[in-house]
């Protein structure tokens, strides 16, 4: 800390700014003459501290009662010494997205990890939740005493049917309330109240999400109360909750807000009209209008109507419009608004997790044939919203009528396949690779613009199926003049899907 801010104030310049009287007691109890030029105190300091970060320490002796393990059982089903050396090489980066596949087959197969490599794959799940939802139901006895004896783990652990919520942490509490609110709502939310009012905001946030991963209809009294909070931030985020809740009085003012502007059309399905005047109620409608002119960057008017949409639940439509999913899709991005109208509906498709809407935007997109300019962390999350089969369907379907070559690395195909950590079936995995080794061997020339295909690679390395790793090391173009250019990147697909195949075969033996 005293480095830091002899370094600040290095910076800035004694002619700038004095050192502060804190920092002033700290360096004559370390012995440092204070009465002099403040020029003169910052190099003495300097030297002084520059010294003393070079030093050693004893620690201080620990007089506490240290607190006592929970025993590790014997398991005969613990991980062979194979499977902990392909532990290894995947936490040491080698293989590093194959851990996710690793603990799903380890699980699978009811195999347990040594203790000590635990606390590794533990901050992993701190960064990375899907890790946690496939470890969490098989750990230990032991696996959870070693969580709660570290606070920045322990809102993982299981929770003790005794604690007490008063006297539990900050942390232990959003678990209770976790908790209780899957079980009784009503019951956790009556509790929250009790201290809401002591809470910081940032704390009032976090709260709010954990509503909101489990919304019901009963949360809808308290989040309503919360958009008369004093902070804007609680206010804007209680309305982003409510605005999930189809059947909330937010949402319907939402929707009867929409209505007005936008109705059906028989020739064009529907019909947009920009408002006269933007209402004058948009933060009692939760729409923070600073933030829609930057997100959907349009004139305010267009962008109100995109705010709109972009909150309304795409099940709406098909009962206002009486159309298909398809249709809507097709009747919003062709209009005149289309600019904007394809961020908000692509928006309240991931904000209401509808699946069947995920699957007709992608296709719709699909035939556009222009480069795909959504974010690749909404692609992912729409992505996420489909079925492994559905996934697999909608790719085929464009590989299979489209060619299995894909020239263009913005095309939304090509986007969704670059992302990791998504299954392809053994159609799509042959589409892919066969079309990409017959293109090399009749190919003679190397073509910068498929350069992308190094990251389809690396993809397919982890989202195909490691099975098929004796059917794609045969037939590469060895004697092609293209060669040399894709030896290293097909070299390390073949050898990640080789890693993974010898992986799950050995975690599957007894």
């Amino acid at each position: 800390m005293i480095w830091s801010e002899l370094a600040r104030i290095a910076l800035i310049g004694t002619d700038q700014i004095t050192i502060p009287d804190e920092v002033m007691e700290v360096l004559s109890a370390r012995g440092i003459e204070t009465t002099s030029s403040q020029d003169r105190i910052l190099l003495d300091t300097a030297a002084a501290f520059n010294q003393l970060r070079k030093a050693g320490f004893v620690l201080a002796s620990f007089d506490e009662v240290l607190p006592t393990p929970v025993e590790i059982l014997p398991s005969s089903n613990a991980c062979s010494p194979q499977s902990i050396r392909h532990l290894r090489k995947i936490l040491n980066g080698t293989y590093q997205y194959a851990l996710i596949e690793f603990l799903e087959v380890m699980v699978q197969y009811e195999k347990y990890l040594p203790p000590e490599f635990l606390p590794e794959i533990i901050e992993s799940s701190l960064v990375d939740e899907s890790l946690w939802a496939i470890i969490a139901p098989s750990l230990s006895e032991r696996a959870h005493w070693l969580l709660s004896m570290n606070p920045d783990w322990e809102h993982l652990s299981e929770v003790e049917e005794d604690i007490d919520w008063y006297s539990a942490t900050p942390s232990r509490k959003l678990v209770l309330f976790d908790r209780l609110h899957r079980q009784e709502a009503s019951s956790a939310i009556a509790l929250l109240e009790t201290l809401w009012d002591t809470l910081d905001y940032k704390i009032k946030l976090e709260y709010i999400d954990r509503i909101g991963k489990r919304l019901q209809s009963s949360d809808e009294d308290f989040l309503e109360t919360l958009r008369k909070d004093k902070r804007k931030e609680v206010r804007f985020k209680a309305a982003e909750v409510l605005s999930q809740l189809p059947q909330s009085a937010l949402s319907k003012a939402l929707f009867e807000e929409a209505t007005r502007l936008i109705e059906a059309d028989k020739k064009r399905m529907l019909r947009i009209q920009l408002p006269e005047e933007i209402p004058s109620n948009t933060t009692d409608l939760g729409i923070d209008l600073s933030k829609v002119k930057k997100q959907f960057k349009s004139g305010l008017k267009a962008a109100w109507v995109a705010a709109l949409v972009s909150k309304i639940p795409p099940k709406n439509w098909e009962d206002y419009l009486d159309l298909s999913p398809s249709n809507i899709i097709s009747a919003f991005l062709e209009s005149q608004l289309n600019d904007v109208l394809d961020t908000a509906v692509l928006d309240a498709v991931i904000r209401h997790k509808d699946a069947e809407w995920a699957a007709q935007l992608i296709r719709y997109e699909m035939g556009r044939g222009t480069p795909n300019a959504w974010p690749i962390a909404k692609v992912k999350k729409l992505v996420e919203l489909l079925s492994p089969v559905t996934f697999n369907d909608v790719v085929y379907y464009f590989l299979q009528y489209n060619g299995a070559m894909l020239e263009d690395e913005n095309h939304i195909i090509s986007r969704i396949l670059m992302l990791r950590g998504f299954f392809w079936d053994e159609r799509v995995s042959r589409q892919l690779i066969e079309g990409f080794r017959q293109w090399m061997t009749e190919a003679q020339t190397f073509y910068w613009n498929l350069l992308h295909y190094q990251r389809l690679l690396e993809a397919a390395s982890y989202n195909a199926p490691a099975a098929l790793v004796d059917t794609f090391s045969r037939d590469w173009p060895y004697h092609s003049p293209l060669w040399p250019r894709w030896e290293a990147a097909v070299q390390r697909f073949l050898q990640t899907l080789s890693f993974r195949k010898e992986m799950i075969t050995v975690l599957k033996r007894p």
